[in-house]
Formats: structure tokens, sequence, C-alpha cells
């Protein structure tokens, strides 16, 4: 999930979520004692520019899943900036594998090919879409099943993991939106291990 900070742990923990988004060093409290007491494991943030004495300090870590190179750099960053990136990364670690998360199928072939690990996300209800639909918010739930296939293809051989949607009602700029129910979860979840994702994390 995006937060495992010390305030969610707990929650985290009694729903059997072990992995979320966190940076730092070392002799910092999670990656000092409370990952390994937990049961615990980090995505780890790079920066922009990487921060390479981040990257050096935690290389090797056990409780580090992957580099996140970038959260949607499909948006406004070019692949070349993220190659650069992920070249960077990988000059002071090769234990860990990098990833990025896209959100635009059309630029998916630009960036997929960059890291170890390519993510996506695409939220069905609430959220804003890059499709062009009737409404400003929310498409039709076989849309992430169509985001998830794109990104395999461009991404073949190598594995994809997806931000599938998760109980989020923090969308501060669309207050009092309603937050998915647990049947659309549920068919968002299907859809998206149904063509290929390997990995499921949960925004």
């Amino acid at each position: 999930t995006w937060d495992i900070s010390a305030g969610g742990q707990p929650f985290l923990q009694e729903n059997l979520v072990d992995t979320g988004v966190i940076s730092g060093r070392r002799t910092d409290p999670f990656f000092a004692s409370v990952a390994e007491e937990k049961g615990l494991n980090a995505i780890v943030h790079t920066g922009e520019p990487v921060q390479v004495d981040m990257v050096r300090d935690l290389s090797g870590h056990p409780a580090v899943r992957c580099w996140m190179l970038r959260d949607e750099p499909d948006w406004s960053i070019p692949p070349l900036v993220m190659l650069s990136h992920d070249t960077t990364v990988r000059a002071y670690d090769t234990t860990i594998p990098t990833m990025i998360n896209l959100c635009r199928n059309t630029k998916f072939f630009e960036y997929a090919p960059i890291p170890d690990i390519a993510g996506h996300d695409h939220y069905c209800v609430t959220a804003p879409s890059s499709s062009i639909w009737p409404h400003p918010y929310g498409t039709r739930l076989e849309e992430t099943a169509y985001y998830t296939e794109d990104l395999k293809y461009a991404s073949a051989p190598r594995p994809i993991w997806v931000w599938s949607q998760g109980n989020h009602d923090g969308w501060s700029e669309r207050p009092q939106r309603p937050v998915p129910t647990p049947a659309e979860l549920s068919v968002q979840l299907v859809l998206n291990l149904s063509r290929g994702a390997k990995g499921i994390l949960w925004f």
C-alpha cells in the first residue's frame, strides 16, 4: 500500500498488508528494527534527482523490495529522464529491482521497458480518468483490465505490478465523493490478476 508509516502499521498488519512506500536510512527506526520485528517491507522512492547517498545506504537491505524511480512519470517526465534515473540507481545498487509506476496506457511502450518492474494505477471509481467517458470522474470497471493487459504486453517477459483501487477516501480535490464498494474492489482485483499482474498494491 502507499502509506506504511507508524500510525498505519497496526491496521496494515491486521489486514495482512506487508509492503508500503517509505524512504530513509538504515538508522531510521523502520529500517533499523521495525521492518524486521513486524515483517514489513519497503518500496523506496529514489527521489529527483536520485538520492544517491540513500541508495548506497539502503543497498542490499532485506526490507527493501524495490526502488521506485517515479510515480506516474508518463504525465510529464520524458522517458529519457527516467532511463537516466534507472541507470543512476543501477550504478550504485544492483541487488534490488527498479520500478516505475505508470498511469497512461498510451505511453506504456515508452516507459515499461526501462525498469525491472513496471506498474500502473487506474482507479475506476471516483478517480479522474485519462480516457473520454460521459462523466469526469470514474470509468467502467473493465477498463482496468485493458490497462493491465496493455502493460503486460509492453513489459513482457518481465513482471508487472498493479496499484489496485483501495478504500481510499482522502481525495482532497474531490471531497464527499464515494469510495468503491467491496464488490467494485473485488471486480478490479480479479480483472488485474486475470490479465497477468504479479503483484497487487492497494491505494
